[in-house]
């Protein structure tokens, strides 16, 4: 029997091999692209930061993310010109995205390794940035915890410093993960540490997740370093998070990984003063996941207006009774609305009942017919008429 491993794409017999073969030529092929997961800040739900996420297209095995060859790459010495690559992608990409937006000040966040680190990474960054005229404080290298407390400490020590004297912010990612402490990195000149999503996808469901994500960032506060929540899937998780006292999260429920157009139209919509909604849903975006879901939220956020909105009621559902109207009204059902949301199905009835009742319906169709019709009065009421 076979077993497959590295995301399930392709066979474990024959996958190093192939991988191997594949590294040396693939830059070259331009088979590598960068796409881009957005960091949003949990103080004002306004995207401040993007990370920079590898992607290698094998003619043979399809899309790979990084983490299904890096390691290999590093073993191969293919990973020096891979990293400079992705360092020259995405400045000159994060340069484009300064012309566009010009008020608007994105950090980029790009994985480093120790081997780059050790083979002129500061230099070489100096170079890049002032080809793409963009500042030092607009970069942030993320490197794991286990590869900063690696038997080369020391010396990463002294380059990480030479990097932040030179404006660069650093980030240590997947923490939790690793056999270090906050203690142990308290000599770090770090500006983050990123929660490893293992321990995200726990919050509200195993205590012990939670008071371990509770505790890096009450003592990530006191070091004066912010945290970043990944993974973040669910609306509990982000309202966990929140009440936590985190700075910022990413994750597939604010918005997944995205080429650079599709970037380029998230910055539009937060210049224009829209935010990211929650469930893969950026307001105003093309990534909506449907009508229904656009209406409902228009609707609800009309509700909260001063003046009053068409639907005054909707201002008193929680934030869980919005996502599973949201998910609802998006073709979802109660299995899957729970399951999704890691809450009982009796939970979600119990939420759906309240809804209906406040919304004066029986049905979700009713729920969909009302919000169109509320919609369209709202419409004709904007609508100017002729003289």
């Amino acid at each position: 029997m076979i077993s497959y491993t590295m995301s399930g794409n392709f066979p474990q017999v024959d996958a190093t091999e192939v991988l191997l073969d594949g590294l040396h030529l693939a830059l070259a092929a331009n088979q590598f692209r960068l796409e881009y997961q957005p960091k949003v800040s949990l103080t004002t739900n306004r995207v401040v930061g993007v990370e920079a996420l590898l992607r290698w297209d094998h003619p043979r095995l399809g899309s790979l993310p990084a983490r299904d060859f890096i390691a290999m790459a590093q073993l191969g010495g293919s990973i020096l010109p891979i990293g400079e690559w992705v360092l020259r992608e995405s400045c000159g990409q994060l340069s484009a995205w300064r012309q566009a937006f010009p008020d608007t000040h994105l950090q980029l966040a790009i994985n480093v390794s120790t081997s780059q680190l050790h083979a002129g990474l500061a230099e070489s960054i100096r170079s890049i940035m002032s080809q793409e005229m963009i500042d030092a404080n607009s970069l942030s290298l993320e490197m794991t915890e286990t590869t900063v407390m690696d038997d080369r400490m020391m010396r990463t020590v002294e380059t990480l410093n030479e990097l932040k004297r030179l404006g660069f912010g650093i980030s240590i990612d997947d923490f939790g993960t690793g056999y270090s402490s906050l203690e142990h990195l308290h000599h770090l000149p770090i500006d983050e540490v990123k929660i490893d999503s293992s321990f995200v996808a726990g919050l509200g469901i195993d205590r012990r997740a939670t008071a371990i994500v509770a505790s890096i960032i009450s003592m990530a506060h006191a070091m004066e370093v912010d945290v970043v929540a990944e993974g973040v899937e669910t609306l509990d998780q982000l309202d966990a998070i929140r009440t936590l006292g985190c700075d910022y999260a990413q994750g597939y429920f604010i918005a997944p990984p995205m080429s650079a157009s599709d970037i380029s139209k998230l910055l539009a919509n937060d210049a224009a003063g829209l935010r990211l909604v929650g469930s893969n849903t950026v307001q105003g975006s093309t990534r909506s996941t449907g009508d229904a879901e656009a209406m409902l939220v228009e609707l609800l956020e009309m509700a909260q207006q001063p003046t009053g909105g068409a639907l005054p009621e909707a201002a008193q559902l929680t934030p869980r009774q919005i996502e599973i109207l949201k998910r609802l009204l998006a073709g979802n059902r109660v299995p899957r609305i729970a399951r999704d949301l890691f809450i009982s199905q009796s939970t979600v009835r119990n939420h759906l009942s309240l809804i209906y009742r406040r919304f004066a319906v029986h049905s979700q169709d009713d729920l969909l017919h009302l919000l169109r019709v509320r919609t369209s009065q709202r419409q004709a009421r904007h609508t100017p008429t002729a003289c």
